[in-house]
């Protein structure tokens, strides 16, 4: 009963704003207070999705009163409720007063949008990561790889954030098997760590390690692209040879220890042969430990293609 309450306590706000702005001038700034009232009470009855409606109805009061900022805030705070019904696979939409409640994703579009347009360029870069991460994680994957996309271009020049951005948008690619994009999107990845901090500093290898495996792992069961692409294939396909000195031929030039530049090498070996026990039994026991979330999720999508 609390919760027909509640909405019925909504469905008399909302009308009677309606009814107002026909006979009179409306009390808005009651009305966000009583919205804002009744969210808190759909929130605490873990209505979520309920209580998004609220603040999308104190949003679009807020685009009355031509307040972006705070209607901006409100839009996030939805899109936030969203989430976590999306998340919990318990997401009750109502349509009856509040028909842009689609989703969490289309609430932080909202959102981003006015960012945009009041130049908040590195706030809308956050949005949309946080964005992205969130359609990623209920399998939104074209929401996921716009946002990470709009990210990847606002984050420009960013190290931690742009490298971030450019993980979510080549795991969105890997999931709608845009492999080409993905491949530019690693390279893109590369390239950061190369500009962005010297190379020979922990991060700049760490993440140059991870854009050297994931491009492996992608290309090492098809024909390498120029430049980049087919010197990493044929220094890993040269692994397991021996220079005079005794040293792994082409492991000097790697971020990858000794060890672990043979255990890709041997593993990407297995995949390109589709030797998929010994590709598990390898990739369990070895790799498993040393590689990123996002070659893991590449080494499963090409373990499940053999």
């Amino acid at each position: 009963m609390e919760f027909c309450d509640n909405w019925g306590e909504l469905r008399h706000v909302v009308e009677g704003l309606k009814k107002k702005q026909l006979i009179q001038k409306p009390n808005h700034s009651t009305a966000i207070h009583q919205l804002a009232h009744i969210a808190t009470k759909m929130k605490d009855e873990e209505w979520g999705a309920h209580a998004a409606v609220c603040h999308c109805e104190i949003a679009q009061i807020y685009a009355k009163l031509n307040e972006p900022n705070e209607e901006r805030k409100q839009w996030e705070k939805a899109a936030n409720e969203m989430k976590t019904e999306e998340k919990s696979h318990h997401h009750n939409r109502s349509r009856v007063f509040c028909p842009w409640t689609s989703d969490a994703s289309a609430c932080f579009s909202r959102a981003i949008k006015i960012l945009m347009a009041l130049k908040s360029l590195k706030l809308a870069a956050m949005v949309s990561l946080e964005a992205a991460k969130h359609s990623l994680e209920v399998e939104n994957y074209l929401a996921a790889t716009e946002h990470a996309s709009r990210a990847v271009r606002l984050f420009e020049g960013e190290r931690l954030c742009g490298a971030d951005a450019l993980r979510v948008l080549a795991t969105a690619q890997l999931k709608t098997d845009q492999i080409e994009a993905l491949l530019d999107t690693l390279d893109q990845l590369w390239t950061l760590s190369m500009k962005a901090w010297h190379n020979s500093t922990p991060m700049g290898k760490e993440v140059q390690k991870e854009a050297d495996i994931a491009t492996m792992l992608v290309i090492c069961n098809r024909k390498a692209r120029r430049g980049r692409q087919a010197v990493l294939k044929q220094t890993f396909e040269n692994g397991i040879d021996f220079d005079e000195a005794g040293w792994v031929r082409g492991a000097s030039d790697s971020p990858l220890t000794t060890s672990e530049f043979l255990l890709v090498s041997s593993l990407c070996g297995c995949l390109s042969l589709c030797q998929k026990q010994l590709a598990i039994d390898l990739y369990s026991k070895q790799c498993h430990s040393f590689f990123s979330p996002l070659c893991k999720e590449i080494f499963l999508y090409q373990l499940d293609k053999l």
